[in-house]
């Protein structure tokens, strides 16, 4: 073998001791027979020529093809070993024990797709860069031959991506396995339809995305070897005759119309008898739309019928007062809803007195002289509401001498410390009054760390608890 077919790697198949002891053959006679009838013009180690005609040379005894023809594959399997022994870079040893071991299977196929990729790379590499390329017709033919069965092998086995690959490498070198190229895409689409599980979701995006831009491909390249062809017999000459004319006819059979509408509009505007002459020219000069006449701007339209859109609780309410002022006399106050409730009036002019004052007053009995206590003048209540400008001061907290009330000993808390009174029962609270020390106040109940005091109006106020005592 010529060393420009020769590759750097040694390629270790590993499988020659491993047949010969397992099928235990004798292949000394076979090897005897093919040395005597194998009539080469290089040495025995595998110098002979690769594109070697047996028609054009008939002396040229081939060895391999004697023992394919013979069906000795077991005999060419150990033959193509011991030919890659002493030479591993023999391209044509490695296709012929790839297509024995094909024809035994002995080995799955998928097993054998990868020592043939790399060789078939190798020769597609040599037949791009075209040196010898008269000795490389038989490789490329054999390389051809041993594709399109790999792949058909793989098909028939259910590998499509497998055999897509090599099917898309057999069509490289014969464009001839188109059909059998579409074959696999299609039936490639129709396992990704059928596999719709979760699974294979991912790995059938992928392959379908394949399979469609190859299909595009092979479809694009059908259309433009039918017009290579169509330009070889004579077709693509006049496709582009009818299409240099087809252009230019077409422009100026649209100047001449649009030359023959203006022509015969600027003759009838010319012409002094035209009926229709002083309209036209006055629309033309007129600027404004609709026939001379400007549009008026029309206001919007209110509905005034319709209810006003309340909101539900704003509704609610004004059917509430609706229903109040027609029950009620112009003169008298709106009648209270028949299913509303009696409720008490609470007095809150005067200070909340204690239920054992109340039963003091009823049974009639005088009040002992220690629950009266006196602060001072009277003064007029307050008006509600907490403002610095209207402070709370003692006289307030607690009853005058002019309006003099009965309450509970335990109810009257004495001042210890100048106090603030606050009107929430927070420190944060706002200063609605100010107590000093020794000021007696009237306590209406106990908040855990605060006092509510009540003042003579009814205003509410908070003094902690620390600050007054019991008096």
């Amino acid at each position: 073998m010529s060393d420009s077919f020769k590759q750097s790697d040694k390629l270790d198949l590993g499988l020659t001791t491993l047949l010969a002891s397992a099928e235990e053959v004798d292949i000394s006679e076979d090897l005897s027979l093919l040395a005597s009838k194998r009539l080469t013009t290089g040495s025995s180690n595998g110098s002979h020529s690769y594109g070697a005609d047996p028609a054009a040379c008939p002396s040229v005894v081939d060895p391999y093809d004697f023992l394919a023809k013979r069906g000795a594959w077991t005999e060419l399997l150990h033959f193509c070993e011991t030919e890659l022994e002493e030479n591993a870079a023999d391209v044509r040893a490695k296709l012929w024990w790839i297509r024995a071991q094909l024809a035994l299977g002995q080995m799955p196929v998928s097993i054998l797709a990868a020592p043939l990729e790399p060789v078939v790379d190798r020769v597609l590499e040599m037949r791009a860069k075209g040196k010898h390329s008269a000795k490389v017709g038989g490789v490329c033919n054999l390389a051809e031959e041993v594709l399109s069965e790999v792949a058909d092998a793989l098909e028939k086995n259910g590998e499509l991506e497998l055999s897509l690959a090599f099917w898309e490498k057999a069509f490289r070198f014969n464009p001839q396995y188109k059909a059998q190229l579409f074959g696999v895409i299609e039936a490639g689409l129709g396992k990704c339809s059928e596999q719709r599980g979760a699974a294979h979701r991912r790995e059938n995006l992928r392959f379908k995305e394949r399979l469609l831009d190859l299909k595009k491909e092979l479809s694009a390249g059908h259309k433009e070897a039918s017009i290579s062809v169509g330009a070889a017999k004579g077709e693509k000459g006049e496709l582009r005759k009818s299409s240099r004319l087809a252009g230019p006819l077409f422009y100026l059979t649209l100047i001449g119309a649009a030359a023959l509408v203006v022509g015969v509009g600027l003759r009838f505007l010319s012409t002094e008898v035209g009926p229709l002459k002083p309209r036209v020219v006055e629309a033309v000069k007129e600027p404004a739309v609709y026939a001379g006449s400007r549009p008026a701007l029309r206001l919007p339209t209110i509905n005034r019928t319709g209810s006003p859109n309340l909101q539900s609780l704003m509704g609610i309410l004004y059917a509430l007062d609706k229903s109040e002022r027609a029950g009620s006399a112009p003169g008298e106050a709106p009648a209270a809803p028949q299913n509303s409730s009696s409720k008490h009036i609470i007095n809150t002019s005067s200070p909340v007195e204690p239920e054992e004052v109340r039963l003091i007053f009823e049974r009639g009995l005088n009040p002992s002289q220690s629950s009266t206590w006196h602060a001072g003048p009277y003064r007029k209540p307050m008006v509600r509401g907490h403002s610095w400008r209207d402070p709370i001061v003692a006289g307030d907290l607690v009853p005058g001498a002019r309006a003099p009330k009965f309450v509970q000993s335990e109810s009257v808390f004495t001042m210890l410390t100048p106090t603030v009174v606050l009107a929430q029962p927070s420190d944060s609270a706002f200063e609605i009054g100010r107590l000093k020390k020794g000021d007696q106040v009237r306590v209406v109940e106990s908040m855990g760390r605060w006092l509510k005091v009540l003042s003579r109006a009814g205003r509410e106020g908070y003094i902690p608890a620390e600050s007054a005592r019991l008096r």
